[in-house]
């Protein structure tokens, strides 16, 4: 094997043991093994190199690994050095107030979208996220923004992926059905989701644009169906947009007078899928 192929595939291993940690409470070696495909020692020798480096560590029960601290310095310096988020948390502070839902500033990782900053709702019934968590592309408004308005390659993997992973009755499973909703979603300006990913819960999502005018996150709100003062409707897909083009400006995006724009701006409200 190619030493340098092999070094790759290494961090490759690494990383997305560190991408599953993440996502897991604690986890073993058995696990690992499986997902990665490799045998136990072999999974066995990185999570303890991991652990060695602070970036996991071994839990009570023997075999198993959690997150370490490495991991939250990393996320502290990316928050703290990132222009965009630093720019984002005032406006999603607003924005949770104005709509009582809680609200995210989401980023495409490649195949996934993940939560880099928000603002949790004013309301005591609220949607439990955190910053890390990551969104499904297709099931989440604001996966489902990246996917419309980011970039044609990741586009076209998803409306080629079969089955798309179902999480409620009403998740997008099939390609030709998601590639109309985004093409919807590109019309309107907006993504709305209701009970897509999670029963009782919806969301609206809106692309954030920098100042060469490419989408570079989506800003989202989501919150419970019922019990709150929150409701998915025009209304809530307005301000959600007008703070996500603040964000953009924030950036430096300035948008093109068109001939809509002077007449006032119209965007359509579909109900969710």
């Amino acid at each position: 094997m190619n030493p340098a192929s092999s070094g790759y595939q290494t961090v490759e291993r690494a990383l997305t043991a560190l991408e599953w940690l993440g996502q897991e409470s604690a986890a073993g070696v058995a696990e690992l093994a499986e997902l990665l495909s490799i045998d136990p020692s072999s999974a066995s020798r990185l999570l303890k190199t991991l652990s060695g480096m602070g970036y996991a560590l071994p839990t009570s029960r023997r075999g198993t690994y959690r997150l370490g601290p490495k991991v939250l310095a990393l996320g502290e310096q990316f928050v703290s050095g990132n222009p965009l988020v630093a720019a984002s948390q005032p406006i999603l502070d607003q924005l949770a107030v104005s709509v009582r839902a809680s609200a995210h500033l989401v980023v495409s990782t490649g195949s996934k979208a993940i939560v880099v900053a928000k603002a949790p709702s004013p309301e005591r019934i609220q949607v439990v996220t955190t910053v890390g968590w990551f969104m499904p592309m297709h099931a989440s408004a604001a996966g489902q923004v990246l996917l419309a308005f980011c970039s044609p390659e990741l586009h076209r993997g998803f409306a080629k992926k079969k089955p798309l992973k179902r999480y409620t009755e009403r998740t997008i499973t099939k390609p030709t059905q998601l590639v109309r909703e985004l093409e919807l979603t590109r019309k309107r300006g907006f993504a709305l989701e209701r009970e897509q990913e999670h029963e009782g819960i919806g969301c609206i999502g809106a692309p954030i644009r920098d100042g060469t005018g490419e989408t570079v996150a989506a800003l989202s709100i989501s919150g419970p169906l019922y019990g709150t003062p929150f409701r998915l409707g025009r209304d809530a897909a307005r301000v959600t947009i007008e703070h996500a083009e603040c964000i953009s400006k924030e950036l430096g995006y300035r948008a093109r007078p068109t001939q809509a724009d002077a007449k006032g701006k119209h965007h359509e409200f579909v109900s969710g899928s």
